[in-house]
């Protein structure tokens, strides 16, 4: 239940395309009620076309504190050392990708599921620092990150994503994130340093009324996904605060191709005995 109350609270789609051996994912979530939000550093204003995303001057250089209502560590957990991931996280991350292809299943039963659970947990990651009390803890628990502290979270994907885009000089892997805010509305200057410094976030504040952001915001996507998803936005309803975005872009050759002389049309069965 949690995954789901989370999932649909927090306003999430999920766009994919996939074109021979590219897979592209774009993820939106829309952040409403957050801790993020308050009296605090207003997000950087920035042509629509050049969103920045650079630490300010003032930014820490080191780890920011975890909000004081975030769960605890349990079972004196070891602490992860910079620069490396936590077991228990690829843990949380297992549990909750098969949580949430389950659940995508279950909506479809009789169709394909094809997401990246890595996409959608860090967008959800970025959104869990802003999170506090009965939503912190929703999240936790529909993340799998119950005994894991704000700060491990934080430092294991940093050191996740620096991973992955580096993991294979024959693989083209770009993971980008990106936060546009409402220009009128202020939020909080830790949670924007730690989604700047360990998410390596690009910060914008934009004019939600006006239509050229749904188009900046766009434009980001389809650069970020080498113009396989040209949009991932029609609108932005007059209540939206913040839009929290993970954008994935993958290109590889297979290890092992398939040789299409070898290869020949035959019926493919289903479970249930029929053949398509």
């Amino acid at each position: 239940r949690g995954l789901g109350d989370v999932y649909k609270r927090q306003g999430m789609e999920v766009t994919e395309m996939k074109n021979r051996r590219e897979f592209l994912f774009a993820l939106l979530a829309a952040g409403a009620g957050l801790a993020a939000c308050g009296p605090a550093e207003r997000l950087p204003s920035a042509p629509a076309s050049t969103p920045r995303g650079n630490l300010p001057p003032d930014a820490p250089t080191s780890t920011a504190p975890a909000p004081t209502d975030a769960p605890p560590a349990e079972g004196g957990a070891r602490p992860v050392a910079r620069g490396e991931i936590s077991p228990a996280l690829v843990n949380a991350n297992n549990r909750f990708g098969l949580k949430l292809f389950a659940n995508l299943r279950d909506e479809d039963p009789a169709g394909n599921v094809f997401i990246s659970p890595a996409s959608v947990a860090i967008a959800l990651a970025m959104t869990y620092n802003g999170a506090a009390g009965e939503t912190q803890q929703a999240m936790a628990r529909a993340l799998e990150l119950n005994g894991l502290s704000l700060d491990e979270v934080n430092q294991s994907y940093a050191a996740l994503l620096q991973t992955l885009t580096t993991a294979d000089p024959k693989v083209t892997l770009s993971i980008a994130n990106s936060l546009w805010g409402r220009q009128d509305v202020a939020f909080r200057q830790d949670f924007l340093a730690r989604v700047r410094l360990f998410y390596q976030a690009e910060v914008s504040a934009l004019d939600f009324s006006d239509p050229a952001t749904v188009a900046a915001i766009n434009a980001w996507v389809s650069e970020k996904t080498n113009r396989k998803i040209p949009q991932i936005l029609d609108r932005i309803s007059a209540d939206g605060i913040l839009f929290l975005i993970n954008a994935i872009y993958f290109k590889g050759a297979w290890v092992k191709a398939f040789d299409p002389q070898m290869t020949r049309e035959q019926p493919f069965i289903l479970r249930d005995g029929s053949q398509k």
